[in-house]
């Protein structure tokens, strides 16, 4: 996929915001992978409804003449829940298709206007803040706060964007369906399983409400570190960038220590950083692992207690949607992480992308291609010129001269052709050096404008002296 005609689409679309931006350049792909996802979800759970008229039909219960339409009845619910399979896995393939189609054009827009936003921006990356220097602590802060537009970026900063959030919002789009599929899956399964169960199935759900205050102070904690970790992730890569680049001034002034301290320092500020990121992520685990086996044993008791049997086909198909409940339960905090760290991700984009940008004079990107008729020249300048350099040109009359006496030599004179052979030899050779050694410039058009600085740049013997030379 080509990212050009991609990027030339995005940079066309003016919104508010980057994220409105984006839906309007892939909401096509979103909507078909958003409808093929609820298709599939509704398709995924007529398995356990099939399921269940399965187990009823095979109750012994009843004559010879009613077991036999019950099995012929089994045997048609069994053949509808393979065509339902059927179709679920094809209404999966195309909305996965879709899904990662949108995922890999939102990753190739955020990535070349990223690099495009390089080319055109303001470099700030070596202003000092003279407030965050007296404020400044021994050892390096560990401040959440990141992404302040004045201070700009660094190299390490634009390579974090293009390498980590770019792709941290792919991924999130990649994987969008499992976010608005959950709901749909846990409402489609508290129907079902309030005709199996009754009002004992939604007494599991109290366990999620009890824990929910939890999942929210994780879930912010999340937010604040993952911050943290992309702030120290930026320092640690600008601080090896700047190492790189300078290694030999390094090595020459025996700054080594000191440069491996400081690239250390860095590290270990990322680290405890990771370190409590990955705290943070074994207690969402922990909370939503726990949580579908609390709500299905919940269910379960309740049922009992109020004086209800457990027959073959209600316990059969309860544990088959307990089971299939038991993915969206942990996919819903799992994502709902995900999605705080996409917008921070997608602030840090859109906040590099809100950058200043250099003048027209500076980037010749920023100049849009005009029409001849809306191009005013006004100053000194040439068009379609053709300068030499290193040749003198002879005068038509001494030419004409020269090839005069040549021919009467020829026939006049008895010196035979070797005379005649030398002449042309000697002119050819003459000519040849000449024209190995002329410099010439064709087909020059160019403007100098009045009260501006115009300033002629190339490399040794491209012609600045003699496009000079010239007015």
């Amino acid at each position: 996929m080509q990212a050009r005609p991609l990027y030339m689409k995005f940079s066309t679309l003016k919104r508010k915001t980057l994220l409105r931006r984006l839906w309007a350049a892939n909401s096509l792909d979103l909507l078909l992978d958003f409808a093929l996802t609820y298709v599939s979800v509704v398709f995924n759970y007529l398995g356990p409804f099939f399921l269940k008229q399965i187990l009823d039909s095979l109750d012994p219960e009843g004559d010879d003449a009613g077991s036999r339409a019950k099995m012929s009845k089994a045997y048609v619910y069994a053949f509808l829940a393979f065509l339902c399979t059927l179709c679920k896995a094809e209404a999966d393939v195309q909305h996965l298709w879709y899904g990662r189609r949108a995922a890999t054009r939102i990753r190739a827009e955020l990535m070349t206007s990223i690099y495009d936003k390089a080319l055109k921006r303001k470099d700030f990356s070596g202003i000092v803040d003279k407030d965050a220097e007296k404020n400044r602590k021994a050892k390096p802060s560990m401040d959440s706060k990141a992404d302040d537009p004045k201070a700009g970026a660094d190299v390490g900063k634009i390579v974090n964007l293009m390498a980590g959030d770019a792709n941290r919002c792919s991924n999130m789009v990649s994987g969008a369906y499992f976010l608005y599929g959950a709901p749909f899956e846990l409402l489609i399964a508290s129907i079902f399983l309030y005709q199996l169960l009754g009002l004992s199935a939604f007494a599991g759900f109290f366990v999620l409400i009890i824990i929910w205050p939890l999942n929210n102070f994780v879930a912010k904690r999340a937010v604040r570190i993952h911050k943290g970790l992309s702030t120290a992730r930026d320092k640690r890569m600008g601080v090896l960038n700047e190492l790189i680049s300078a290694v030999k001034f390094i090595k020459f002034f025996a700054w080594e220590d000191r440069w491996i301290q400081r690239v250390m320092d860095a590290r270990e500020v990322e680290m405890q950083w990771m370190v409590k990121s990955r705290v943070n992520s074994v207690c969402f685990s922990l909370i939503w692992s726990t949580a579908p086996i609390l709500v299905s044993c919940t269910a379960f008791f309740v049922y009992v207690m109020r004086g209800n049997q457990l027959t073959v086909g209600t316990a059969f198909t309860a544990i088959a949607l307990f089971g299939m409940m038991r993915a969206p339960l942990n996919v819903i905090p799992a994502w709902i992480v995900q999605i705080l760290q996409t917008g921070v991700a997608i602030n840090r984009i859109s906040t590099y992308l809100g950058e200043e940008e250099v003048d027209e004079q500076v980037s010749t990107l920023k100049k849009g291609a005009l029409s001849p008729t809306d191009q005013i020249i006004s100053g000194l300048g040439l068009e379609h010129g053709t300068f030499k350099w290193n040749e003198v040109e002879e005068k038509k009359e001494e030419q004409e001269a020269g090839k005069k006496s040549v021919t009467q030599s020829n026939a006049g004179n008895g010196h035979g052709e070797d005379d005649a052979a030398t002449a042309v030899d000697s002119m050819s050779v003459a000519g040849s050096e000449v024209t190995d050694r002329r410099f010439e410039l064709t087909d020059i058009t160019v403007t100098f404008p009045e009260g501006e600085l115009s300033v002629i740049t190339g490399p040794t013997a491209s012609g600045k002296t003699a496009l000079l030379a010239s007015f």
